[in-house]
């Protein structure tokens, strides 16, 4: 029985050698707690360039008893431009600004 076979039959043997690229088609969900609100965040690996001009979808799920806290904050290139989605006075905002100090708001709550 080839490795191929043994795979296809369901075995949970893998052994991969040389450059490995790995697509995980669905979802991948995970919970993240943070003790400790003002210094605590999570950071997540960033997109190639090419793949941020085309477009990709994300989705977050925020859970807090927090008026006030940052939420999400990313930055783009190569013009400089700030992304942040944060809480305000219990209502939640999204700002862009870019590197001309042009800013732009939406809220909701």
């Amino acid at each position: 029985m080839g490795q191929a076979d043994f795979l296809r039959d369901g075995g949970t043997f893998r052994m991969f050698q040389g450059n490995v690229t790995f697509l995980c088609l669905q979802p991948k969900l995970v919970a993240c707690t943070f003790l400790s609100y003002s210094s605590s965040f999570l950071m997540l690996p960033a997109a190639a360039s090419s793949t941020i001009m085309v477009g990709f979808p994300v989705n977050f799920q925020f859970r807090t008893w927090n008026a006030d806290g940052l939420l999400l904050s990313a930055q783009f290139n190569p013009e400089p431009c700030r992304l942040e989605l944060l809480i305000s006075n219990s209502r939640l905002l999204l700002t862009l600004q870019s590197s001309g100090q042009q800013r732009s708001e939406a809220s909701a709550g």
